[in-house]
């Protein structure tokens, strides 16, 4: 045998073998322009298909995964493998998200295609720390999501956006949102009232403390949605309206047991505490009564 049919037979065979990616990707489609009644959020999120070479890639991408190819009011996602798109997938919980819109069809297919091929293609520096990407399609105003894991990692999450917007070739603002995970929430607000109540003060000001500083973190994180970039610059201003916004709270749940703390100091013999003056408190001037004392 010739070297040059040796040769050509291995470029046959090479031809035919399939080009592996370095990670498996499964593409989702969610429709939710006919959601069931009473049905959760997610139940018509469906896994279509996962695939790890570039010839499936793009065999899925030119005969279904298009977004000209959505209803209204459907989403298609391409995610990693292993890894479902809702927030409360572990890989998500503590992230957020990227967003662009388009009200142009052709320049969300456009943004979509080279996002997923970046994505596929490992073009990304910080791509462990990307879950996936969202086509939304909507009547009014498409929209692009890219997911991320750690919204605290400020500098990966920074470099995604400034990266993603090379790549989707957009000039305009992109803007960053964090997911808020109500569990942490929870855990401040219990941990601080546990705290108050075995160190710092008594019955009346648990309350009061676990409102402040619960509210006061959760406020911190929610405000975060003006982007990394804001957020660090304007960190003073959103740690000031997030504390603010946990102390009107706060201020409002104490207000109950302050108003039966007044009538039990000026009116004895009304009641001997919380337990049973709360009751007759609301009995004589509403569930609301206590705010003409917080007004």
């Amino acid at each position: 045998m010739s070297s040059d049919g040796a040769a050509a037979d291995v470029s046959g065979a090479a031809a035919e073998q399939p080009h592996r990616l370095d990670k498996k990707w499964t593409f989702w489609f969610d429709n939710v322009s006919k959601p069931k009644q009473g049905a959760a959020w997610g139940n018509n999120l469906r896994d279509a298909y996962t695939f790890d070479t570039v010839e499936e890639f793009w065999c899925l991408y030119d005969h279904v995964f298009k977004p000209s190819k959505l209803p209204g009011n459907a989403d298609f996602h391409l995610f990693k493998a292993g890894i479902e798109p809702k927030w409360e997938d572990p890989q998500c919980a503590n992230g957020g998200k990227w967003t662009v819109t388009s009200s142009r069809k052709a320049g969300l297919e456009t943004m979509w295609l080279e996002t997923l091929m970046a994505l596929i293609g490992e073009q990304f520096e910080d791509a462990d720390e990307i879950c996936g990407v969202v086509a939304s399609v909507r009547q009014r105003q498409d929209k692009l999501s890219l997911w991320t894991k750690n919204a605290a990692n400020e500098a990966a999450q920074m470099s995604i956006g400034k990266k993603w917007k090379e790549i989707i070739d957009v000039t305009d603002k992109i803007t960053y949102n964090f997911h808020v995970n109500l569990s942490h929430l929870a855990f401040y607000l219990v941990s601080h009232f546990i705290y108050g109540s075995l160190f710092l003060a008594p019955c009346f000001t648990n309350g009061l403390g676990a409102c402040k500083f619960g509210f006061c973190e959760f406020f911190k994180k929610y405000y975060d949605i003006a982007g990394p970039e804001y957020a660090t610059k304007y960190k003073t201003l959103i740690y000031l309206v997030g504390s603010a916004s946990a102390e009107v709270i706060a201020d409002m749940a104490l207000c109950p047991m302050e108003a039966v703390k007044v009538r039990v100091q000026t009116q004895p013999g009304f009641a001997r505490g919380l337990g049973d003056g709360l009751p007759k408190f609301v009995r004589s001037d509403g569930v609301l009564g206590y705010a003409c004392f917080y007004l």
